[in-house]
């Protein structure tokens, strides 16, 4: 960035993408309770975008020896090549990892059970709470315990 206005629009957009994520998380539904994907998969979209956009010449000059810069200073090239890079990213995600996520579904081990979250997955897995905050009711611990005790597969008892 060169000066305070592309940092001020920089900043917008950010401000818009933050909203379109959240806006489409809410949208599909997705279960993301610590916001890996708004932070990880779109906030690294926005990174390479704002750089295909505003990347000064002398900024590539002095990392590459390069003249290939950002939309704002000249031709495009290097948001062509960003999407084209992101492209590449999404494509490759989805084809190693679609068979993991299918795999994880059918042993059901692609979310946790119901009432294990209700608990929490501290009581579940860890045998007590990470914070002292409010917790669960007695007869869900209770029923989960029980449950637990009868279950003999290898991935779920703790050692």
């Amino acid at each position: 960035m060169e000066d305070l206005s592309e940092s001020l629009l920089d900043a917008l957009l950010l401000s818009l993408e933050q909203w379109l994520s959240l806006d489409l998380s809410l949208e599909f539904e997705i279960d993301d309770a610590v916001d890996t994907i708004r932070v990880h998969f779109f906030k690294g979209m926005w990174g390479c975008i704002a750089t295909a956009l505003s990347t000064a010449p002398r900024h590539t000059d002095l990392a590459y020896g390069a003249t290939n810069c950002g939309l704002f200073y000249s031709n495009g090239n290097l948001l062509t090549n960003e999407i084209i890079g992101r492209l590449f990213i999404l494509a490759w995600v989805g084809v190693i990892m679609t068979p993991f996520f299918f795999a994880l579904n059918f042993f059901g081990m692609f979310s946790v059970d119901p009432l294990e979250e209700k608990v929490g997955l501290d009581i579940s897995h860890h045998k007590g709470a990470a914070y002292d905050l409010t917790r669960p009711d007695k007869e869900d611990v209770d029923v989960l315990t029980e449950k637990r005790a009868t279950v003999t597969d290898s991935w779920t008892t703790l050692p």
